[in-house]
């Protein structure tokens, strides 16, 4: 067996077992037959073709022979695994700090963020309470130190 030959037996693992034991010979046969000469690797549309017709086997093989019925499984692994990583993502957050452990970074202090409310603007600056702008008074609302 060729390395070239071995690397179309990995792509085709994304067709079900039953259909690889049945037409996996065929299928790599026919790649195989059309790589040209010296050829090491797949070629990048020759991959991205097994990939996407084992997907569609798949699909097949879970009953969706339809686009329709694809997509809504395709919807229904997307928000199971969207609330699995939003469940994760909550008890890694809620976590306590290890005892003595590594501290979180304290606010950024500097005046490059001058605005209050925008990231990274530290929780010690304020934006001043608003007075009437008179003369010589400036109307602008910068951070300020209590």
């Amino acid at each position: 067996m060729s390395e070239l030959e071995r690397r179309y037996h990995r792509l085709l693992r994304a067709y079900p077992a039953e259909y690889r034991r049945a037409r996996g010979a065929e299928i790599v046969g026919t790649y195989l037959d059309l790589a040209g000469p010296g050829r090491r690797w797949p070629s990048p549309a020759d991959a991205a073709d097994l990939v996407r017709g084992g997907l569609r086997q798949r699909l097949r093989a879970a009953g969706a022979a339809d686009l329709v019925p694809g997509v809504r499984l395709a919807a229904v692994l997307a928000f199971l695994t969207a609330t699995a990583l939003a469940g994760a993502w909550s008890v890694l957050e809620l976590r306590p700090p290890p005892a003595g452990g590594a501290r979180r970074p304290p606010a950024p202090s500097s005046r490059s963020a001058s605005r209050c409310g925008l990231p990274g603007c530290s929780p010690q600056w304020r934006t001043p309470p608003r007075r009437p702008a008179g003369p010589g008074v400036s109307s602008s609302s910068r951070c300020w130190r209590p």
